[in-house]
């Protein structure tokens, strides 16, 4: 079990050492929320990218981020998780709403 958490660990590590090219994609008004895609990951033929989403709560003591290797259907307007932190994803598609951070996430995906 530890040899599992420590090649987790190593692996979460290796990863973000590789991903040093974040854009900001976008996040709520208060803060509270942000977005930020590797540029370095996204690929416009498959439409997949890491996105790194950082989220705080608004007295700004909790801070949580997680990475997660999204997909995107263009032409459907929809995405899917294909890994987050490190674990396989449920590749379950999810609808792209308007004016949702969803659409940003879906519009940087799609090269827009």
């Amino acid at each position: 079990m530890k040899k599992l958490l420590l090649g987790g660990v190593i692996g979460l590590l290796a990863f973000n050492c590789k991903a040093v090219n974040w854009e900001y994609l976008g996040g709520y008004p208060d803060g509270s929320l942000k977005y930020y895609g590797d540029a370095d990951s996204r690929n416009l033929k498959r439409h997949t990218g890491m996105v790194r989403k950082v989220s705080s709560y608004a007295d700004g003591k909790r801070l949580s981020t997680d990475y997660v290797m999204l997909e995107a259907d263009c032409r459907n307007r929809r995405t899917r998780v294909l890994s987050m932190n490190g674990r396989s994803g449920k590749g379950i598609w999810n609808d792209v709403h308007p004016g949702s951070l969803s659409e940003t996430e879906h519009n940087w995906l799609c090269g827009k």
